[in-house]
């Protein structure tokens, strides 16, 4: 049973419990001790037992019999009555999270109020609140003339509400000037949204070769004239354009991503006006800035916009854009981005630096394993591929994100030390991992197995030592076969080995 309910197997309720707060723990015990909120008492005394073993609910005491006895002191234990008490307390943990999240967001709390003062036709109570509301939603999302893009889609919510009000009382006249701007805000959040998931759709389809038969956003784009509706836009005083209008340069950027200047365009405004964007505007128009880079590197191999991506990659910390949620912990798969970009423009000194000063914003629970893997990846850059595999070592996860960069690192520090047997050892039996992950998508199979088969021909070459032309058609397939996983390692010892075998004679 320890194991068992450390999985939440059977019992998901206590999956939800391991993630309360302390706090949360305790309002949860208020919660089922309240008779209004909770009528069932063996829940409470089921809850009582439980709680004593939190956060791991974890312990050899923890058995199904103890908690049992919890509930039903001195009573034979009855499977199918626990059962029914933690599907019981299931019920209640989603009720409680339901209800603590509706009273902590005022979004969902005051729309559910305006409903129930409607339906009840409490007028002289739903008028004011209906301006109180709008006034917390300019509050929460102005910030001069710059919106994110949320803002547009709520209080086009809030006009539909305040038009239907006054349309059930044939008080049609009063909404005239509301219906104008209940277009207005559709029409807005409509085209942010639609900027961004066309962007969200170029990645999916360059990533993982993602297609569809019925591309009803192209069709959009096709017949509608974006260009000339945002010229009507940018000629008007509309609150927000300034927002808006970042979203359509990042669109023309993406969509022009051949023509450098629509990139410049967009990054020249976002300089120019992010101190005065809030901060959900901030990330995203950053972000794209990001993303633009990471997808435009793909296919060019110039420093410049490598140089670009670290220059967005500041901007991005200077504005401690990684802060979500209200935490302010940096998301770990872009912490590593960035740490890789230092190496892709020769600044190691600059990743140890970058390591040092935001390791600490690492969530907690990661922080060690990043640590040392980031340091592996230092050391390897520095040419200490022994020191790289000791670092490596230290790292102790299940994390999925974690795996593949172990496994990629650890190859190529084998093959600088010249560990035959282990690399080749552990080649194939990354490719047999590969080839079992039920998680991979095809298209990065593919790319992972290509990998291995460019890096068990590195290993052929040393033994067989080609001639210069046969390297030279391998440096030339592998670049048609790029983007793959660890290119520029593999043609950086490609290459070296061209340069070797030619300087030595072969016997």
């Amino acid at each position: 049973f320890t194991k068992t309910v450390a999985k939440g197997l059977p019992f998901k309720a206590i999956d939800i419990v391991k993630s309360f707060s302390k706090k949360e723990i305790s309002d949860f015990a208020k919660f089922l001790e309240s008779p209004y909120l909770n009528s069932n008492k063996n829940l409470v005394k089921l809850f009582s037992g439980l709680k004593k073993y939190y956060p791991s609910f974890e312990n050899i005491k923890l058995t199904k019999q103890t908690v049992f006895r919890s509930v039903y002191p001195g009573k034979p234990y009855d499977d199918r009555k626990l059962r029914k008490l933690f599907s019981d307390l299931y019920k209640e943990t989603e009720r409680f999270m339901v209800l603590s999240a509706a009273e902590k967001n005022k979004f969902v709390y005051n729309k559910l109020l305006l409903e129930e003062l409607d339906s009840r036709k409490l007028d002289n109570l739903f008028i004011p609140k209906m301006e109180q509301y709008n006034a917390y939603l300019d509050d929460t999302y102005y910030n001069t003339d710059n919106l994110h893009y949320d803002y547009f889609l709520e209080k086009h919510l809030a006009e539909w509400k305040n038009v239907m009000f006054h349309l059930e009382r044939g008080l049609q006249q009063k909404i005239t000037h509301n219906i104008y701007k209940r277009t207005e805000y559709i029409i807005f959040y409509f085209l942010s949204d639609f900027f961004l998931s066309y962007q969200d759709n170029l990645s999916n389809k360059s990533r993982f070769n993602t297609k569809i038969d019925v591309d009803l956003g192209n069709e959009f784009l096709k017949n509608v004239n974006i260009p000339a509706l945002f010229e009507f836009i940018l000629k008007h005083d509309f609150e927000g354009k300034k927002a808006l209008n970042a979203y359509y340069l990042a669109f023309l950027a993406f969509r022009h991503s051949e023509n450098e200047k629509y990139y410049y365009e967009f990054k020249k405004y976002i300089i120019e006006h992010i101190d005065k964007f809030n901060e959900g505007t901030k990330r995203m128009v950053v972000i794209n800035l990001i993303n633009y880079c990471v997808r435009k590197k793909r296919t060019l191999k110039e420093r410049w916009i490598r140089m670009e991506l670290n220059d967005n990659y500041r901007m991005y910390i200077k504005h401690r854009l990684y802060r979500l949620s209200g935490e302010n912990y940096f998301r770990s798969d872009l912490f590593l981005n960035i740490i890789s970009n230092y190496f892709e423009i020769g600044k190691i000194n600059e990743a140890e630096e970058f390591l040092s000063r935001n390791i600490d914003v690492i969530q907690p629970s990661h922080r060690k394993n990043i640590k040392a893997l980031c340091s592996s990846l230092i050391e390897f850059e520095k040419g200490n591929f022994g020191l790289s595999l000791r670092e490596s070592s230290r790292i102790k996860t299940n994390t999925y994100m974690y795996k593949y960069h172990i496994k990629y690192l650890n190859l190529k520090n084998h093959y600088e030390l010249r560990n035959y047997d282990i690399g080749k050892e552990a080649a194939n039996s990354f490719r047999k991992y590969v080839n079992n992950d039920e998680h991979m998508t095809d298209i990065l199979r593919t790319k992972t197995n290509d990998f291995l088969e460019y890096y068990n021909i590195l290993w052929k070459y040393h033994e067989d030592r080609p001639k210069t032309e046969v390297i030279e058609e391998t440096i030339s397939s592998l670049k048609e076969n790029s983007p793959i996983p660890e290119a520029l390692w593999l043609l950086k010892k490609l290459e070296e080995l061209k340069i070797s075998h030619n300087k030595k004679p072969r016997y």
